[in-house]
């Protein structure tokens, strides 16, 4: 996964690759991952295990997801990953779980409309 390969020194001038970086990409390669305990099954499985499924689910229907709080951004992502997309975008952990508490429920729509793209129409809800 990219989240993997790049980090962000704030003394070195960024990459051609990270110039383009905003959080929604980011998330957008988070949910896309299939390594254990990361991408959009492991955080379905997390939302589940907090007793928010059923939330997180409407996020992938509605048309404008309401944004969440910072407590459950940290429910959702593990604090490793929280800290390693805050290092590649440069910004303080504080800032980044506030910015994903308006993002991740439209990162989490988008990626859940893919995959209903991927499924035989009778499987798109």
């Amino acid at each position: 996964m990219t989240l993997h390969a790049h980090t962000h020194d704030r003394s070195a001038p960024p990459s051609p690759f990270q110039a383009d970086l905003d959080l929604p990409t980011v998330l957008a390669d988070y949910l896309g991952d299939d390594e254990k305990g990361r991408g959009y099954i492991a955080l379905m499985r997390r939302a589940a295990d907090h007793g928010i499924y059923d939330r997180i689910v409407r996020w992938g229907t509605s048309p404008r997801p309401e944004a969440t709080t910072v407590a459950v951004v940290r429910m959702l992502l593990p604090s490793t990953d929280r800290m390693q997309m805050a290092n590649i975008l440069g910004m303080s952990l504080e800032s980044l779980e506030e910015r994903l508490a308006l993002v991740l429920p439209r990162g989490v729509r988008d990626y859940a409309r893919t995959l209903s793209c991927r499924l035989p129409h009778w499987h798109r809800f």
